[in-house]
């Protein structure tokens, strides 16, 4: 979008906020983190480039802050800094029919806010009555889930989220896969006011060195068919 000096002149009048279609994101020569767009609304606007535009975002620092870079062919809304078109700056987006929002909003009560990838990874704040905080990735197969467990009304984003005996709370639900928790180098610790572990096939429960369990009133261990205890020394005591 180079040009003479009358061109140069009339690239200081663009004050207000202008259309633009993202082009390139891949800013190889910069710091990173700003793209290209082209105007729809200029002559040879389906052509030409602007120049390397940065992304106004929440917050920035040396490699932290916000990142939500726009993909390329995205709608945008730019700026040029003191109405000088060769400095634009994407001051956000906008929704349209060929970018449509992911939430419809359509019972007028806007109860569902989120932050939705690409690959449909969400974070969804549900303010809804049975309301909640979901993390929960693509297809639904792995959620985190902080409030109530059952859905709110007919959004898309409206989630049952697994829980075994329990309306609200936290859920953590592994639909398919495995559920870990890794702390190799320190303390796991679990206090409740009661713990139940079930499996539909077996428990497996090792110590490294040592294995204690108690019970302050009582202890039952029992099985519906013979049980096998083994020990080099096996010593059963009461009292």
């Amino acid at each position: 979008m180079a040009g003479g000096p009358a061109s140069r002149q009339a690239a200081h009048d663009l004050g207000g906020v202008y259309y633009a279609i993202v082009t390139q994101n891949d800013d190889p020569d910069g710091p990173g983190g700003r793209v290209k767009v082209r105007y729809p609304w200029m002559p040879e606007g389906d052509k030409d480039q602007s120049y390397w535009a940065p992304i106004c975002v929440p917050m920035i620092g040396a490699e932290f802050g916000t990142y939500t870079l726009p993909d390329v062919n995205d709608e945008v809304l730019v700026l040029f800094i003191a109405g000088d078109m060769h400095f634009p700056v994407v001051i956000g987006g906008g929704w349209s029919k060929v970018d449509p929002p992911p939430e419809t909003n359509e019972d007028g009560k806007n109860d569902f806010r989120l932050i939705k990838s690409r690959a449909c990874h969400r974070l969804i704040f549900d303010d809804s009555k049975n309301t909640k905080i979901v993390l929960t990735d693509t297809g639904d197969k792995h959620m985190v889930d902080v409030g109530a467990h059952k859905k709110q009304g007919s959004s898309p984003n409206a989630l049952d989220v697994p829980a075994l005996g329990s309306d609200k709370g936290v859920s953590i639900a592994a639909l398919s896969g495995d559920l870990n928790l890794w702390c190799p180098n320190g303390k796991l610790s679990v206090q409740a006011k009661g713990v139940q572990v079930t499996a539909k096939q077996s428990v497996d429960v090792k110590g490294g060195t040592e294995l204690t369990m108690r019970g302050a009133s009582g202890a039952t261990l029992a099985a519906q068919t013979a049980g096998k205890y083994q020990g080099g020394i096996l010593k059963v005591g009461a009292g």
